[in-house]
């Protein structure tokens, strides 16, 4: 339990780090677009919403990814059970039946000749994805306070 808690605090924590750095970057790009193109500070209160929104997509469509709700009707995903390498029949001489259904070599899929090298997931790359995630929902709440900073204690917005 107490590991649990642990991983979901470092999770969160590397989120909230990842959006911070994401919207003082983005703060700092919306202000050089007010000033410089736009010439006008009032601008910085519609470029940063849109930087939010944007953020916001961008976590929805991760997640609906990930979830395969954008995934093709007809289309099927490979079958779990993916093999890659070479077979190696001598790995199964003196390996007795229990120990090839266990946890010994349960990163091979037995076939007629032998083992094969079982294909895992790339579990950094949806680590990856799930803390952008995390990294896009933090920096939407974050701009989210910085929006309502600059309109109510600034006046950033509420008039030109």
């Amino acid at each position: 339990m107490a590991r649990t808690m642990s991983n979901l605090l470092a999770k969160v924590s590397r989120g909230f780090l990842g959006g911070l750095t994401l919207s003082a970057v983005t703060v700092v790009i919306s202000y050089g677009l007010a000033v410089q193109g736009f010439a006008h500070v009032y601008y910085l209160a519609q470029i940063v919403p849109i930087f939010l929104v944007g953020y916001l997509l961008l976590a929805w469509l991760i997640y609906l990814r990930r979830d395969d709700f954008l995934s093709f009707v007809g289309s099927q995903r490979a079958p779990a059970v993916q093999t890659l390498g070479n077979v190696e029949p001598g790995e199964t001489q003196g390996i007795s039946e229990d120990k090839l259904a266990g946890r010994e070599v349960s990163d091979r899929v037995r076939i007629k000749d032998g083992l094969v090298q079982r294909r895992g997931d790339d579990e950094s790359s949806e680590d990856f994805w799930h803390n952008m995630i995390y990294v896009f929902l933090w920096s939407a709440i974050q701009l989210t306070v910085v929006s309502i900073i600059l309109y109510q204690r600034f006046g950033i917005g509420a008039g030109f």
